[in-house]
């Protein structure tokens, strides 16, 4: 089996796969109660219709939650950090190791800053190194970031001074393996499905640093796409740049488009849907049933064979015209 089938396959398949964790015995959706003993974690029906979205159309379907139902972003937000929290407490071994957190600057962020946040709250120790100045986020990231600091989880800014200059990239990964050790779990929450530059500068530090990370030992978990990979094509959003080497990618609402490609597989580990909360309504309105797309640029052809150069199935409607909600 190849193609969205496969792909679609192995994300419902992840939800059955047992996890190394005392907390949980798999990973399928959950539902999390705070108890006495932490978090409770019961696994939710995985029989569901796996849907594709493309960067336009995820972006969009924030927006419709909030614009067309009333849904508070933050509401979101609060949704995705929950999921993640979910498969982020299984995938770590140790209790008492820390999960270290690496936070861009836009929405993936504000998922980063709200999941240490569940994290803390579990046991599970955390540390977040920002990749910007505190004073650079703003709306719900900004508003997690500010719970995060009145909880005093650590926090390390690349841009923090040190002696002459800032931190930058390798000093804030060394204060962080100096005052915590080697990370349980490492969670890329820099880049998301809105990314359509080049990754250069401090990013494409923190992704060398992420991937360095893996190759000692340390699981990587990506927050809805590998940062670096090109939501719709599944390739570099650079040519030959920076992209994160994932051990579980957490889909929030759905996969990407660019997951189908087998090129991307190297990229995204085992994928998993990460629920947000969005109207069933919206979900259908937007996303195409994985089982009913195929490849970018193929058509079906006389009796269902596909052929290339066709037009592109996932290309949105008129109706779902560009806007600004993006993660």
């Amino acid at each position: 089996m190849t193609g969205p089938e496969h792909i679609a396959d192995k994300a419902r398949r992840n939800t059955d796969h047992p996890l190394p964790n005392h907390r949980a015995e798999n990973a399928g959706d959950w539902d999390i109660a705070d108890g006495a003993g932490g978090y409770t974690l019961t696994p939710q029906p995985n029989n569901q219709p796996v849907w594709i979205f493309t960067r336009e159309t995820a972006r969009q379907i924030d927006r419709a939650a909030h614009e067309e139902f009333g849904i508070p972003t933050l509401v979101l937000m609060e949704n995705a950090a929950l999921s993640l929290a979910a498969h982020a407490l299984g995938m770590c071994e140790d209790p008492e190791g820390v999960v270290l957190i690496f936070a861009g600057k836009g929405n993936n962020a504000g998922d980063g800053f709200a999941l240490a946040r569940h994290l803390s709250n579990a046991g599970q120790p955390v540390c977040v190194i920002l990749a910007a100045e505190k004073s650079d986020y703003s709306g719900d990231s900004a508003i997690n970031l500010r719970i995060c600091e009145k909880m005093k989880l650590p926090l390390i800014s690349v841009c923090e001074r040190a002696g002459a200059g800032p931190l930058g990239s390798a000093g804030a990964l060394e204060r962080a393996l100096d005052l915590f050790g080697d990370p349980v779990l490492v969670v890329d929450a820099l880049l998301g499905t809105g990314l359509s530059g080049a990754v250069r500068g401090v990013i494409g530090e923190i992704i060398a640093q992420i991937n360095a990370l893996a190759d000692a030992g340390s699981p990587v978990l990506a927050v809805d796409i590998p940062s670096g990979l090109d939501a719709d094509t599944g390739e570099p959003v650079s040519p030959g740049g920076p992209v994160v080497r994932a051990d579980l990618t957490v889909s929030l609402v759905g996969l990407k488009q660019g997951f189908l490609p087998l090129a991307a597989q190297e990229y995204l580990g085992d994928v998993v849907i990460g629920d947000i909360g969005c109207p069933r309504e919206l979900v259908r309105r937007l996303g195409t049933i994985a089982g009913e797309s195929h490849w970018p640029g193929e058509s079906e052809g006389k009796d269902g064979e596909r052929t290339a150069g066709g037009p592109d199935p996932y290309r949105p409607g008129e109706e779902r015209a560009s806007d600004a909600f993006s993660r």
